[in-house]
């Protein structure tokens, strides 16, 4: 009976803490451009990690992180390649 309150309680803090955060990245969103905050994003899984583990006791497997890596990549060789693109000379 208490874990199920302490639980609600975690839950609570962790659905207060995901609407901050999309609220702010829609925030940054809207006065930048999407470009400057995108990698920034990418830092939403790691706090995602550590947030799960403190408040749920939930250690990501090895497939979600090797998924993470993944998309973690794509995204930063496409923020590398078009600043490279962006300083090239027309």
């Amino acid at each position: 009976m208490l874990a199920d309150v302490v639980y609600a309680k975690h839950a609570r803090r962790a659905v207060l803490f995901r609407a901050i955060i999309l609220q702010r990245v829609s925030r940054a969103l809207k006065l930048v451009d999407a470009g400057v905050v995108a990698p920034f994003q990418y830092t939403l899984l790691p706090w995602a990690i550590l947030l799960g583990w403190l408040f749920f006791a939930d250690l990501p497997r090895s497939n979600m992180l090797l998924g993470a890596a993944i998309i973690v990549s794509a995204g930063l060789y496409i923020f590398v390649r078009e600043r490279r693109q962006a300083t090239r000379p027309a």
